[in-house]
């Protein structure tokens, strides 16, 4: 549980603080109007000297002028300086109060949702009082969808919330669909499971279903080799469909939720499928370099060694070269690998093992 909670914590000061990461401050999508208010108020000036203002002014005034320029159709995004601003002085802030402005619909959207985010980090406890307003506030569909979205990542784990986002996984909302699954698979993956299970069984493909692609083989990646051949053998239907409908964002959904699931059952279908392009199953080749490794070490039999071969070729990896000559000089076999051998080889991303671990521990 504190492992899941402490990725619930770092995705949230992600959504927090990834918009303070931009250097350039635009106003995109703002009106004329909007324009010439900002230009008045900061004439020619840097960001440095814009935040240097604006951290004069109180909580309360920085607010007001997030809904002054959203008013204007000045979005969020665009608010950088903004936005980094009111999360410092928000700190100073009660969570009650940063509630009382989430829940009035006087506010803009932009702000409500950055009070959002802003509640939902930095270690705050929702009451259980604050936590039944957000939950109203998420189960309303006349609630700005992308405020709902935001909501769902900062509620507390638990039953009464799992059993909301499960409300919205078949909600009518697709965005918001694919968030709760989303979530709900970092909270509570059995239920996750589960319920993406009746998303495709109902065979109908969206946003949600595709998200439920990836739930079911992260939860498939932790189980028997039977079950995942079983499941990819099911996707492997669901990629054939897209590809009658040329639906490519489907068939890449495929591709990638298979490849995240690192076994060599789910490489070997994507090498093997000749609708997927050279450079996806490169970046396939790639990131499961370590996965060919260990099945060559532990087992270097004709298929692993095959399998090895026709991975190299298309992007050969040092250290699974080094492997592959390893295992081709232990089989005692005659293998023609000289051209794998004499290629330039990629350098190994270590970081797709600590990946691997995560996803097969569960984490992902």
């Amino acid at each position: 549980m504190k492992k899941k909670s402490k990725i619930l914590v770092s995705l949230l000061c992600l959504a927090v603080f990834v918009i303070s990461a931009f250097c350039l401050y635009s106003l995109s999508g703002a009106s004329s109007s909007a324009l010439n208010v900002f230009k008045k108020k900061y004439p020619n000036i840097s960001e440095s000297e814009i935040a240097e203002r604006l951290s004069k002014d109180s909580f309360s005034e920085v607010c007001d002028e997030i809904n002054t320029l959203s008013a204007e159709g000045v979005r969020l995004s665009s608010l950088v300086v903004h936005s980094s601003v009111i999360a410092e002085k928000a700190k100073d802030i009660s969570s009650d109060e940063i509630m009382s402005i989430i829940e009035s619909k006087k506010n803009s959207d932009q702000l409500r949702i950055l009070c959002v985010q802003i509640l939902g980090a930095n270690g705050r406890q929702l009451s259980s009082e604050n936590t039944e307003k957000l939950k109203k506030l998420i189960l309303d569909r006349k609630t700005d969808s992308e405020l709902r979205q935001n909501i769902l990542w900062v509620l507390p784990t638990g039953a009464e919330t799992d059993a909301a986002l499960e409300e919205l996984v078949f909600g009518s909302d697709d965005r918001l669909a694919f968030q709760a699954l989303k979530r709900l698979g970092f909270s509570n993956p059995r239920q996750a499971q589960t319920l993406s299970e009746k998303l495709l069984d109902s065979g109908e493909m969206n946003e949600r279903s595709r998200m439920a692609i990836n739930v079911m083989s992260a939860y498939y990646a932790k189980g028997s080799a039977q079950e995942r051949e079983k499941w990819i053998q099911f996707v492997s239907k669901i990629f054939q469909k897209a590809l009658e409908k040329n639906d490519t964002l489907l068939m890449d959904t495929v591709v990638f939720a298979l490849s995240d699931m690192y076994c060599t059952q789910a490489l070997s279908y994507i090498l093997g499928n000749d609708y997927v392009d050279e450079a996806v199953k490169s970046y396939c080749v790639q990131q499961n370099f370590n996965v060919l490794i260990n099945a060559l070490s532990a087992d270097p039999s004709d298929a692993n060694i095959e399998l090895a071969v026709a991975a190299m070729r298309i992007c050969p990896v040092d250290k699974t070269v080094a492997a592959l000559k390893a295992a081709v000089e232990k089989s005692g076999k005659s293998y023609d690998i000289s051209e794998i051998l004499s290629a330039k080889a990629e350098p190994a991303n270590e970081h797709w093992i600590s990946v691997e671990k995560n996803v097969k521990a569960g984490g992902k």
